[in-house]
């Protein structure tokens, strides 16, 4: 053998040899980096404590969408990585259907990547959480059958505490979202664009075993508190309004017959209404 073909020889001995003890190294390191990234996660709660303020954030911010706490999974993969994945559900004529999924990825407890799945057909702008402006609301309910079952949000005529809203449910309506004062609505309902998200919570389901209104005022504080939002909710300064003022109702998502929808119109019970979703 040459001494050309010892070298070349030698090269892909040594090239393998490399390779091989990287993969040994890598294969070593693995668990550790892996049981290093559980650690890190388990600590301080960081894992609930993200989850629980994604779901808080859904909760508050989106009148017609709910996030299902049942469905929540995480994975927590080597590198520090966590994905959290849940069902997100809407009401339709008092049943609960699945109508898409969240997926968010973190890395060190930053948001590295958010994906929203629908299934049904969805505007290429939609965004969450929802914003609303002035121009989004309606008075016509001409186009609107009586028959038919619907999901509105709606502005009331004036404020209520929670106990004050039988006066819908005695119309046959189910207040699925409860949007709360906090100082700046009359900037957000006048406004022609985006400025705040509205903040509310739904009323169907009680969120950490909790009633509604001290379960509201426990994840407001918890965004409040976080030092990272996705989004500005101005939390810190709508708290304080809250805790100052109490928790007064002004108007919150309702699942209702089109009929429903004018007696209430007619009776003045509500001001005007934005239409969320048609009964499929």
């Amino acid at each position: 053998m040459d001494t050309q073909k010892i070298i070349l020889h030698a090269k892909q001995r040594a090239k393998w040899n490399t390779i091989i003890v990287l993969l040994t190294i890598i294969l070593a390191i693995s668990p550790i980096i892996y049981m290093l990234s559980i650690t890190y996660y388990a600590a301080n709660d960081r894992a609930n404590n993200l989850i629980a303020r994604t779901t808080a954030l859904y909760a508050l911010t989106d009148p017609a969408v709910d996030m299902n706490p049942t469905t929540v999974q995480t994975t927590i993969s080597p590198l520090f990585n966590l994905t959290f994945e849940a069902e997100l559900e809407e009401q339709y004529a008092r049943q609960d259907y699945t109508v898409g999924s969240y997926e968010a990825h973190y890395g060190l407890t930053t948001k590295t990547a958010e994906k929203i799945a629908m299934n049904y057909p969805t505007p290429a702008d939609q965004q969450f959480p929802k914003y609303f402006t002035a121009t989004d609301f309606q008075l016509d309910m001409k186009e609107i059958p009586d028959d038919k079952w619907i999901t509105v949000f709606a502005i009331f005529n004036k404020n209520y505490t929670e106990d004050e809203l039988q006066v819908f449910l005695r119309h046959n309506v189910s207040v699925l979202w409860s949007a709360v004062d906090t100082g700046l609505e009359e900037e957000i309902l006048t406004s022609t664009a985006d400025t705040y998200p509205l903040i509310g919570y739904p009323m169907t389901k009680s969120v950490d075993g909790e009633q509604t209104e001290e379960s509201f005022l426990k994840q407001l504080e918890r965004l409040a508190e976080s030092p990272q939002q996705p989004i500005d909710l101005a939390a810190k300064k709508r708290l304080a309004y809250v805790k100052e003022h109490g928790i007064s109702i002004y108007g919150g998502t309702l699942s209702l017959k089109g009929s429903a929808l004018k007696k209430l119109m007619d009776m003045h019970l509500i001001q005007k209404f934005k239409l969320l979703q048609e009964d499929m």
